[in-house]
Order: structure tokens, then C-alpha cells, then sequence
């Protein structure tokens, strides 16, 4: 029922979104279902605009220095009840690979650590860890926590690796 008086027509709209709030959510829910790619198509045009980037992460940072324990807690739930999602994150953020990726990667090595061969992987995490050049960030392959731990505390330097090698040789029956 539309007002010539703007205040009655808000007051009007303030109520009915009162009494209706269930149709409401529900009815905006089935469109989105049922015109999924209309709706995905305006929010990957909206997101990938600089300027509402920017204004959005501010009025996340905002929400999230203001609601801290409440956005741990969500952060935390989510991780629990996503952990596949979890994982295709974090592969993409810290790797740039997605999940499929990893899987072929661990496919083509049978499930095994690129340098030791042993199939069991981190005992917390279940998985074998990505090793990657760290000044190119190219991924090289899958490596157990020790084979991991290894190339990186030797700085990923051949040489030192060699000295070890050397060393380890010297004092070995």
C-alpha cells in the first residue's frame, strides 16, 4: 500500500518487514537459488571492484575489532564444520594451488613423500606438507614434516645440504 508521505510509507515498510520477516528471508533465499548465476554474476562485478573492496574490508575490520570473540568463535565453528573448505583456502592463499591440484600432486607421487618415500604424513594434520621455492613461490612437491623441516632449516642451500651429507658420511661406519 503505497503513501504519498514518505515517513507513514517507511513506517509502513518498518512494520511489514516486522510481520513478515520469515516470507521475506525465504522469498529472497528461492530467488537466489533459482537465479544463481544472475546473483553470482553481480556479486563477482560488485566484489571485484576496487573501491567496494576497500569500503567493505574497512566495515569488516570494523565489525571484527568490535565483535572480536564473537568473530573468533565463527572463525572457529567454520573451520570445524568446513574442513575441506578450510583446506582448498589455505592451499590457494599460501600456494596458489587449488585442491585438485594438490590431489594430482599427491596422485603422480602414490601418496608418498617426494624425498623419503614414507606414505605417513604430519601426525596432526593428516597431510603431506607442500614444499615450494620460497623466492619464486613455485611449488615443487609433497614432503613429510621431517623432509619439510629438513630443506628448510638448511635454507634451501644445496650446499649446505651437501656439507650435512659430508658430515653425517665422515662419522658413519
Amino acid at each position: 500500500m503505497p503513501y504519498k508521505d514518505p515517513i507513514r510509507q517507511k513506517e509502513h515498510s518498518k512494520e511489514y518487514h516486522k510481520r513478515n520477516r520469515q516470507k521475506i528471508i525465504e522469498r529472497a533465499k528461492n530467488w537466489r537459488i533459482e537465479n544463481k548465476d544472475k546473483y553470482n554474476e553481480f556479486y563477482r562485478k560488485r566484489y571485484t571492484n576496487p573501491i567496494y573492496r576497500e569500503k567493505h574490508a574497512k566495515v569488516v575490520d570494523n565489525w571484527r575489532a568490535k565483535n572480536l570473540d564473537r568473530a573468533r568463535e565463527y572463525s572457529r565453528e567454520y573451520a570445524k564444520n568446513h574442513p575441506i573448505e578450510q583446506r582448498r583456502q589455505w592451499l590457494k592463499r599460501a600456494y596458489g594451488i587449488s585442491l585438485e591440484t594438490y590431489q594430482i600432486l599427491l596422485e603422480s607421487q602414490n601418496g608418498k613423500c617426494a624425498i623419503c618415500g614414507k606414505e605417513n604424513a604430519h601426525k596432526r594434520t593428516k597431510y603431506l606438507f607442500v614444499d615450494h621455492n620460497h623466492n619464486t613461490g613455485k611449488v615443487r612437491g609433497l614432503l613429510c614434516q621431517k623432509c619439510n623441516s629438513l630443506i628448510g632449516y638448511s635454507d634451501e642451500n644445496v650446499n649446505n645440504l651437501n656439507m650435512a651429507i659430508e658430515y653425517l658420511k665422515k662419522y658413519t661406519n
